[in-house]
């Protein structure tokens, strides 16, 4: 008996165990070793097998396929076996070291990964396709691939992660897994739904997969709360965490309810990924299964040491994915969200990194950012500087554009962004004005990266009334053609103090700070019917009630006063009422003090009580609208 013990111990440490292999080709670490891996490419540098084996149609034959150099599918010899037939696959190898493969023997059953010899792919990578309908209608029979060894996904906590997407809308009831368990569990696109089953369902969201591209997805569950993740986005989950036995891919497994789609890659965890290994992970499936985006226009630019802080303009994407920037060289500038900030002069390389959104990868572009110094010139009280801003300009007064040397030269210490040119574009009236004194009213050009996509506009300044430096947001010179929406812009290319026009949805971003900005109204003729105020709050020109109170009068035009029956003490709001953007409290009664109404005055009812000296203005003709 004890003999029999001994065999049967020494049999036992002589079985040969499956080594693990690291998927370090995707980034992760002995921390996190796969459960499964199934891939095109090969997620792991010890892993020595090939990647799929393939059937050919004309005669049945079977190949593996293993991967090149690079560690891509090797294509050469797919195509070289496969010829002008169809391939479909028999295996799908587990990378993991587990020997868990997926197989189909049934020839009816198996996806195609290369028609008529011609590689399914989606954005230039080899995918699977697996069938779920013929002609619009469900399969006879369902592709699918089958994992065989014993269940391996039998508790809590698990990681699955998968790169697929559908061939069409998968509306029909009969198409819904792309992956599910030996038991009840899936990922799919549930009646063109993006599903996630556990026992229950953990979401069923109403948005197809995408038929165009394959998308990334993983779910986590930790025995205590879940987590979904599609394109890196979490979704709302509930928290059903029943547990898939083994995992299957298409029809194959708990339900025979296919996938009519496509899968390039399926990895599987016994573990609750860290939020830094999914991104791993994730980030490098979009880098090499997800296009990436086409960023043009990010130019190098030159700036002078006392330049103001602005804003970045986006590179030109065909994605919509947002954008962050980074400085390389903190000692020439900082960036926080898209605002630069002069530091000292030199160089620095900014990245402009745009994150992964619908069928786009992450992606960045650089530009090197080149900030010209100043050499000994003098401030106001007589020293010599290199790096403060208290300097004497060649008018006498403290900073501008250009600062006296020691030797009596005149140093450039800020870009000439006079306004004059769009290459030349400011950032408002009152920046072109604090540049260049000798500005005078007219057109210029100004840009915003939140006006326009950043693209410079002209805009008209009044660089005369109190100190200059004025960007005028409105006119209304006729009662006619306007509405709620235009109100806010109206022929924004044309300004004009003649003819009708407004870019008073602008205006919060022309301003110069949040709070303490000053806004200016005359009516008739210019300096007239109207005053200067400051807003004492952080307040916008766009706000829907009335409640922007706390203004202080500068300077007045005329002798009115605050009145029911004439400009009230508020700053303009906006409203879907007869006055359309007014001062007075009550839009549709007694509401005087209107810049644009919905009809009927010329061209707004503006001063009939609390009139000055000069008289009143129920009718002034034309009334102007300004910020600084």
């Amino acid at each position: 008996m004890k003999k029999s013990i001994l065999i049967i111990i020494l049999v036992a440490i002589g079985l040969p165990l499956a080594a693990q292999n690291i998927l370090d080709n995707i980034g992760l670490t002995s921390s996190n070793y796969a459960a499964s891996a199934y891939s095109l490419r090969k997620l792991s540098s010890t892993y020595s097998g090939s990647a799929i084996q393939v059937r050919r149609s004309n005669d049945n034959t079977t190949q593996d396929i293993g991967f090149t150099a690079g560690g891509n599918l090797d294509t050469d010899a797919l195509t070289s076996f496969v010829g002008s037939n169809t391939g479909y696959l028999t295996i799908w190898y587990d990378q993991s070291g587990n020997a868990r493969n997926l197989a189909q023997a049934t020839t009816d059953k198996q996806p195609v990964i290369i028609e008529s010899g011609v590689i399914y792919t989606r954005n230039t990578k080899p995918t699977v396709f697996f069938q779920g309908e013929e002609n619009g209608l469900a399969a006879s029979t369902y592709d699918g691939m089958a994992c065989v060894t014993a269940n391996y996904l039998t508790s809590n906590p698990i990681s699955v992660n998968l790169v697929a997407g559908s061939k069409a809308n998968q509306s029909s009831t009969h198409l819904r897994r792309a992956i599910q368990g030996s038991n009840n569990w899936l990922v799919g696109p549930y009646q063109d739904k993006h599903s996630w089953y556990a026992g229950g369902f953990n979401h069923n969201i109403n948005e197809a997969w995408s038929t165009t591209e394959v998308e990334v997805f993983t779910v986590i569950q930790t025995g205590s709360g879940n987590s979904s993740y599609r394109k890196s986005i979490a979704q709302t989950t509930a928290n059903n965490n029943g547990v898939p036995g083994v995992m299957n891919m298409g029809g194959s497994g708990a339900y025979n309810e296919p996938l009519n789609g496509y899968i390039s890659e399926l990895i599987t965890f016994n573990l609750s990924l860290s939020n830094t290994d999914r991104l791993t992970i994730e980030n490098n499936q979009y880098g090499y299964y997800i296009a990436a985006p086409t960023l043009t226009n990010f130019l190098n630019l030159t700036r002078y040491r006392f330049d103001e802080a602005f804003s970045l303009t986006a590179p030109t994407s065909n994605s919509n994915g947002s954008f962050s920037y980074s400085s390389s060289n903190t000692a020439v500038a900082t960036i926080s969200g898209s605002t630069v900030t002069i530091v000292g002069p030199g160089t620095t390389t900014i990245t402009a990194t745009q994150a992964a959104s619908g069928n786009y990868s992450s992606g960045a572009t650089t530009a090197t950012l080149t900030v010209n110094g100043v050499n000994n010139i003098i401030t106001k009280t007589g020293k010599i500087t290199d790096n403060s801003a208290d300097y004497i300009n060649k008018y006498g007064k403290i900073g501008g554009t250009e600062a006296v040397s020691i030797s009596g030269s005149i140093n450039r210490t800020k870009s000439a962004f006079n306004g004059l040119s769009a290459s030349n574009a400011s950032s408002s009236a009152y920046q072109i004005k604090q540049d260049f004194p000798s500005s005078t009213d007219g057109l210029y050009w100004i840009k915003n990266a939140n006006i326009n996509g950043g693209t410079p506009f002209q805009i008209y300044a009044d660089m005369t009334t109190d100190g200059g430096g004025w960007t005028l947001i409105l006119t209304n010179a006729s009662n006619s053609g306007w509405t709620y929406a235009n109100t806010i812009e109206r022929n924004t290319s044309s300004p004009s103090i003649s003819t009708s026009y407004s870019i008073v949805g602008w205006a919060d971003y022309i301003k110069k700070s949040a709070s303490g900005f000053q806004y200016m109204l005359d009516a008739g003729t210019r300096r007239s019917n109207g005053a200067i105020w400051t807003a004492n709050g952080s307040y916008s020109f766009i706000n829907g009630d009335n409640s922007q109170t706390n203004i202080t009068l500068n300077t007045k035009f005329g002798g009115w006063v605050y009145n029911n029956d004439g400009i009230e003490e508020r700053m303009p709001w906006y409203s879907n009422c007869s006055g359309f953007l007014t001062t007075s409290s009550s839009c549709n009664d007694s509401w005087w003090g209107t810049l644009v109404a919905n009809g009927g005055w010329t061209p707004a009812p503006w001063i009939a009580g609390g009139c000055g000296i000069e008289g009143c203005a129920p009718d002034p003709g034309t009334i102007w609208y300004w910020v600084r």
